[in-house]
């Protein structure tokens, strides 16, 4: 887990953005590790003040742990689906 995090299988990098309280998402080409590509719009961390991510072991399920006063700290689950890598 950490503010930044790529999946196991090295497809995806996640990214928490504290000040907006969402995470970003990025392709990553499978070519040239160094070019990413972002998927989407930032979405919310169904929390406030997202302080780590962690990707389950085959990297289709994000977990955010937000730090925020409002709800506590708590773990939301995103599926993260790639119908192509760049």
């Amino acid at each position: 887990q950490g503010t930044v995090k790529a999946s196991a299988a090295g497809k995806v990098l996640a990214a928490v953005n504290p000040g907006s309280s969402t995470i970003s998402l990025f392709a990553i080409n499978p070519k040239n590790p160094l070019l990413i590509s972002q998927i989407g719009q930032p979405v919310s961390s169904e929390g406030e003040f997202p302080m780590s991510v962690a990707f389950n072991k085959n990297g289709t399920q994000l977990c955010a742990l937000n730090g925020g006063t409002v709800n506590g700290v708590k773990s939301v689950f995103f599926t993260v689906r790639l119908a192509v890598v760049c």
